[in-house]
């Protein structure tokens, strides 16, 4: 029979690794970028996701995958490592996203 804490979806997360991916390649300088009237009405409340995969007996040559291809989509899409500001009208840049592997 299943847990009280399993039947309400409740369950423990262990952080086992936190890397930091840099972009491949020079991004542009740090600097503001202002948010669109989609971003404000949207980005008030964190979306936070979390995926559950079959983990591969041995999972180096996707850990690798992963880093690389993440690397290569922030040097063209350096946006996407930034950070959102206290003041809601912009954005603050950075060329670096992190990965963070977990297990239950």
């Amino acid at each position: 029979m299943a847990s009280q804490d399993a039947v309400h979806g409740i369950f423990e997360v262990k952080v086992v690794r936190k890397t930091v991916v840099k972009a491949a390649g020079p991004v542009p300088e740090s600097h503001v970028i202002s948010l669109s009237n989609l971003d404000l009405l949207s980005g008030r409340f964190p979306v936070t996701y979390i995926y559950f995969y079959r983990r591969p007996h041995s999972s180096s040559l996707i850990d690798g995958s992963l880093k690389e291809s993440l690397a290569q989509c922030l040097k063209h899409f350096y946006p996407f490592a930034g950070r959102i500001s206290e003041n809601p009208n912009q954005v603050s840049l950075r060329s670096f996203a992190t990965i963070v592997e977990r297990s239950w």
